[in-house]
């Protein structure tokens, strides 16, 4: 008998058999309904046709470990309904039926996921967050390091919040083409679970690196809230390691939200004098607003190279702050890195050399991840 149990939602009988079919050749326990059966029926996969799009929802959905909608009509706005749904995926019938083998492959990599978060896990991880008023500081670069070298290097499990929501942020670094947004859980909002977080996750394939993307549009922008930010970085936090968010420059609600939820905030600050004046009247705002308590705010230096006309020493001086770490300037060795859109850590091990990829990975081992002695 199958480990695994799917059931097939739809009054089309030439759509059943087409499912049913290929779901007991992958070995599964198929059953064949035309509504959906009371709370006690659970499913590890369920398929849900479009002509039964009324009985889809919320409850719906914490059924089956994997939803998957089976359309006919595959226009855009229809697609994008049933993804707000919080669908995991969808099937355009009748050209996309050989996806189902590779869905059924995705559904049972997440569970394998799911089934390996420990207790320990739930007790919440670390918020880390990026943030610097002054454009260029390097805050999208270094967050997007930190977050793939604690994934590859140290087995960690991480999720990267980017809450640069007008025109997007980290999606050209990363090469995304991210479908969904976490604007798309505001339907939901009121019952946000990890579930529907993961639904609108885009991953960064070399790595599997989960990265939530804001809009790429201003008008939309204008809908994320503070209740939506701190309702997916508390869920976030429950279910991972570490929950590395870059924040816009712009000091507004969101940038307050997320701040106030960091275990650590990050500041990237150049060695110049313009990053020196802003620095000092960011620390003066956040001092006010409480959130510098505790060593919670940190600086790394960024882009450090000999020749500077400051120097480390110097800022130790003017701010009165012990740096944690420092990045040197290396543009020429991460260029190329930006511009394919490629991870700058693969896998364990494995790292594309570079000053920066070397630097953050010394910041991590001393600030982030404590070694046993001997190892």
């Amino acid at each position: 008998m199958s480990t695994y149990k799917a059931a097939v939602l739809t009054t089309h009988q030439h759509i059943q058999e087409e499912v049913r079919e290929r779901l007991i050749h992958n070995d599964m326990e198929v059953e064949v309904v035309e509504a959906l059966p009371d709370e006690s029926a659970l499913y590890h996969f369920l398929f849900i046709g479009e002509d039964v799009y009324d009985q889809l929802g919320p409850d719906t959905l914490q059924r089956a470990s994997v939803c998957i909608g089976l359309l006919q009509d595959g226009s855009f706005e229809n697609v994008r309904n049933w993804m707000k749904q919080g669908i995991d995926d969808v099937i355009l019938i009748p050209d996309e039926w050989e996806r189902i083998d590779e869905l059924i492959e995705y559904g049972l990599k997440k569970m394998e996921q799911a089934a390996t978060i420990s207790p320990d896990s739930l007790q919440g991880g670390n918020v880390l967050v990026f943030y610097s008023p002054k454009g260029g500081s390097g805050k999208t670069l270094l967050s997007a390091m930190l977050a793939q070298c604690l994934k590859t290097q140290y087995d960690k499990r991480v999720m990267y919040i980017d809450l640069n929501a007008q025109f997007g942020g980290v999606e050209g670094l990363m090469a995304l083409e991210p479908i969904r947004n976490y604007c798309d859980l505001l339907p939901v909002l009121n019952e946000l679970s990890m579930h529907h977080i993961q639904n609108v996750t885009t991953q960064q394939e070399q790595i599997e690196l989960d990265v939530l993307t804001g809009p790429s549009h201003p008008e939309r922008a204008e809908e994320v809230t503070e209740e939506l930010v701190k309702k997916v970085i508390q869920i976030c936090k429950e279910h991972y390691d570490y929950v590395i968010v870059d924040v816009p420059s712009a000091f507004q609600s969101i940038t307050y939200t997320a701040l106030q939820e960091a275990t650590t905030i990050y500041y990237p600050l150049t060695l110049d004098t313009m990053a020196i004046r802003v620095l000092k009247q960011t620390k003066t705002l956040l001092d006010r607003l409480q959130l510098t308590s505790n060593e919670k705010f940190q600086l790394i230096l960024n882009r450090v190279q000999p020749k500077s006309e400051i120097s480390e020493k110097d800022i130790k001086n003017i701010v009165s702050m012990e740096p944690a770490g420092k990045v040197r300037e290396d543009f020429l060795g991460v260029q190329p890195l930006i511009n394919m859109g490629l991870p700058f850590y693969t896998k364990k091990g494995k790292v594309s050399l570079t000053k920066q990829t070397v630097d953050i990975n010394r910041f991590v081992q001393k600030n982030l991840v404590k070694k046993k002695k001997g190892k």
